[in-house]
């Protein structure tokens, strides 16, 4: 049965409506306080796109719940597939709080369909092209095969294995300085 999920408010919240009856799921993105958030060379990020993607295992394989579980599936075609994936592009942010930054830039973005009845992991990169000046709206953009190749350069934030549902849902973000930031570049 399809859902539709969105990022919205304050907060960011995805919503599913599932055969009349909406589901509001807030998501919290968070990031550990140490290190700071820098490129690996000491520079804080900046971004002005993002990329929202949703993946769900193939037929007969199961997640783990950690966020390995999610590295694993983006990383193994032979386990998960992209559900979708979608772009937005403006509203130039600047990376020193993360977690805030892409709050801010993303609320009110909905990115698709999710069915009920599996899990999914979901990954937010952001990327800077420069391009983009800080007055600009985030709005949805075609993407460019670029932006969809992972980067050691992006700030991104990954789920646990999730299904939908009115708990909250945890993104933890990952800046390239960090040790764990090989979760995100399978």
């Amino acid at each position: 049965m399809p859902c539709f999920a969105k990022l919205v408010g304050a907060c960011v919240l995805l919503l599913f409506a599932c055969q009349g009856e909406t589901q509001v799921s807030p998501v919290e993105f968070f990031r550990d306080a140490t290190p700071a958030c820098s490129d690996g060379t000491g520079v804080v990020p900046q971004f002005d796109t993002y990329v929202v993607s949703s993946h769900r295992p193939l037929a007969g394989q199961r997640l783990t719940t950690t966020l390995q579980g999610c590295a694993d599936c983006f990383a193994n075609p032979k386990m998960c597939e992209i559900e979708q994936t979608v772009c937005y592009c403006g509203g130039t942010q600047q990376g020193n709080a993360p977690a805030a930054a892409l709050t801010m830039a993303l609320k009110g973005q909905s990115f698709g369909t999710l069915s009920s009845d599996t899990q999914y992991c979901v990954q937010v990169r952001a990327l800077l092209r420069g391009s983009v000046t800080s007055a600009a709206a985030v709005r949805v953009c075609e993407c460019d095969r670029d932006w969809l190749t992972p980067n050691a350069k992006s700030v991104c934030a990954l789920s646990a294995p999730l299904v939908p549902s009115p708990l909250p849902y945890t993104l933890r973000v990952q800046c390239p300085s960090d040790a764990t930031h090989a979760l995100c570049e399978p």
